[in-house]
């Protein structure tokens, strides 16, 4: 029996398997994420601005119609400079559009924002923000939001690393609940024209995961994997193995086994809503991103 097979971790360091796990030759312990997609934060017009689209599926509307569902969404995020870079995470927007906004999950400057539609691009919204700037530049950080789903009693909360965020939480009257656009789903800008500022992520970002639930506390801590609020102390997730699972409705890895050009190139591990790279959005090694490892036949 031989044990000469090697383990790389994030950082592309390579040590013998067999001080680690003593399987044998062709059974390796791979990290579950290396890689990241960079965004180079151009502003312009969305189609001219790099991002990642997923198109327009029911599954990222999160109401019945009448009532509003629970959902939350979670991203590994690096900002090289929160003084000077902004942008949204995730977005089912056009910005300029009445009645076609549901939700823009981004930050500005390291400040978190959360802002909940009832259709309309213009007031009828909740908006979550965080009481200070949150993010550090060059450093990777897990962000959570959650929503608890009751129009009449909203609940909408910020995690970072683990640890909640003190954010200010306000409604534009009236909200009456989300609706269900025809806006698709983005990552790294808003459908936005004419172009507006802070509509372009700039930097890079790993596993984002999208949950119809309202992630609890415990849950929050067992995404980022580490100690609750030490910066640099988590790691990405092996989401497979998450104990709410079963409430993920996309998984994207965002680098690791994806194509670099193509339709569908980015891939959802879990509700098959592939993404594709737009407009020179790519693919980077993610250096000093810990993960998880998975134990795979080579």
């Amino acid at each position: 029996m031989s044990y000469n097979s090697k383990i790389i971790d994030a950082s592309g360091n390579s040590r013998e398997l067999r001080k680690i796990w003593g399987q044998q030759t062709g059974k390796i312990l791979a990290p579950v994420s290396t890689k990241a997609i960079f965004f180079d934060g151009t502003s312009g017009l969305a189609d001219q601005s790099d991002h990642i689209e997923i198109g327009d599926h029911d599954a990222f509307s999160f109401t019945d119609g009448v009532n509003d569902k629970p959902f939350s969404i979670s991203v590994w995020a690096y900002v090289g400079n929160i003084a000077t870079d902004d942008g949204p995470f995730v977005t089912k927007a056009f910005v300029s559009g009445v009645g076609e906004t549901e939700y823009i999950f981004k930050h500005s400057n390291g400040l978190l924002r959360m802002f909940l539609y009832s259709g309309s691009g213009v007031g009828n919204r909740i908006k979550l923000y965080s009481n200070a700037p949150v993010l550090s530049s060059e450093t990777w950080h897990n962000i959570v939001f959650t929503y608890n789903g009751n129009k009449a009693s909203p609940v909408m909360k910020f995690y970072l690393d683990g640890a909640t965020v003190a954010a200010a939480q306000t409604e534009d009257a009236p909200y009456g609940g989300q609706t269900n656009t025809s806006q698709p789903l983005r990552i790294g800008n808003t459908n936005n024209e004419p172009p507006q500022d802070g509509q372009a992520f700039e930097d890079q970002m790993a596993d984002v995961v999208i949950f119809n639930k309202e992630l609890t506390a415990t849950e929050v801590l067992e995404v980022f994997g580490g100690t609750q609020g030490a910066a640099g102390t988590g790691r990405v997730k092996d989401m497979s193995n998450f104990s709410a699972a079963a409430n993920i409705i996309s998984w994207w890895k965002m680098g690791d086994g994806d194509n670099s050009s193509g339709t569908n190139g980015v891939r959802d591990s879990i509700g098959g809503y592939h993404g594709t790279l737009k407009n020179g959005a790519k693919i980077v090694n993610a250096k000093n991103l810990k993960s998880d490892y998975k134990l795979i036949t080579v």
